[in-house]
């Protein structure tokens, strides 16, 4: 497995993305606050996860939406899963909640934790666009 890790941030904006693999963001199975916006795509393989202190396993082939502020712990890390971060400052959040939806459901997910499984043609859009950022990072 090669290394996936990228993170970018802003200066003057204190704008901050990062795209890794699960164990490079989470070491250990101790509970931890979520710092970022945060994307978890799963591959092969399922990851144990509480979250807000509820036992929830996200599947293979699946993405998980995480919120500044929640409680996670991991029960299994996957290498392969890939962590998507950013905060509001990347995201443009302050000045235009309204248009970009972030307090929507997707990035507040207030009654249960958003997990979206994907298809085939997702799965192989998703590795796409994983591939596309990561040669971005290589420039």
């Amino acid at each position: 497995m090669s290394t996936i890790h990228f993170s970018y941030q802003h200066q003057d904006l204190d704008g901050f993305f990062g795209l890794s693999h699960l164990p490079e963001v989470y070491t250990d199975t101790a509970v931890c606050k979520v710092e970022f916006y945060t994307i978890i795509r799963t591959g092969e393989e399922e990851v144990g996860i509480e979250i807000d202190y509820v036992p929830r396993c996200i599947p293979a082939h699946s993405i998980c939406f995480l919120t500044p502020g929640q409680s996670v712990r991991f029960e299994r890390l996957s290498a392969k899963a890939v962590v998507i971060r950013f905060n509001k400052a990347f995201y443009c959040v302050q000045l235009h909640d309204a248009e970009v939806s972030c307090n929507g459901l997707l990035l507040n997910g207030v009654i249960e934790t958003p997990l979206v499984r994907l298809n085939e043609a997702e799965q192989r859009s998703f590795l796409m666009l994983n591939e596309v950022m990561i040669e971005g990072v290589s420039r």
